[in-house]
């Protein structure tokens, strides 16, 4: 089974290195944004998905639009997490705050709870797909949750890495 990830395009608040989480922000106006889309058209031509599943958060649905999927799964199991307190700051702010918690054992930070909702939502997630080649348009922090879930079998690493915007993951579970 393959699942292909893909992180939203940039929006104003990630131009500004702002928290979004669950703020549901428009995608910017930014060129990049296009040359972003062009770049993912070439790298998912070769792919036949049986479902195109993406955040209800305005952002991804605006990348799947972007991308020419109009035939897309509104999933809330795959939104973005909320940073609380943090959510609108400055990312700097969070992990001067949290420090290195954050890293190495999120679930031990303030934003635990919602970590350890955001492990269950992968979970669940990954056990509905059904075999399926499934095209996932969701956050930041979902997939580096995803992906320490797949690799690990559950989220505590899932902040020793970066996954940017338009960047694609393939996963072959």
């Amino acid at each position: 089974m393959k699942l292909i990830a893909i992180r939203h395009l940039i929006t104003l608040w990630n131009q500004k290195g702002l928290l979004q989480g669950r703020t549901d922000i428009e995608l910017s106006d930014d060129p990049q944004n296009q040359i972003l889309i062009d770049k993912l058209r070439g790298k998912l031509v070769d792919f036949k998905f049986d479902k195109v599943i993406v955040s209800p958060m305005v952002r991804a649905v605006q990348t799947a639009e972007g991308l020419g999927y109009s035939d897309i799964e509104i999933e809330p199991l795959v939104s973005e997490i909320s940073f609380g307190r943090f959510e609108g700051k400055p990312k700097k702010e969070m992990m001067d705050t949290l420090g290195d918690a954050w890293i190495n054992t999120p679930k031990t930070t303030e934003l635990g709870p919602e970590l350890a909702d955001l492990e269950e939502r992968v979970k669940l997630f990954l056990a509905g797909l059904n075999g399926q080649t499934t095209l996932l348009i969701s956050h930041g922090a979902y997939i580096r949750g995803l992906t320490s879930v797949v690799n690990l079998g559950s989220i505590n690493q899932m902040n020793q890495m970066e996954f940017l915007n338009g960047e694609l993951k393939e996963f072959d579970l």
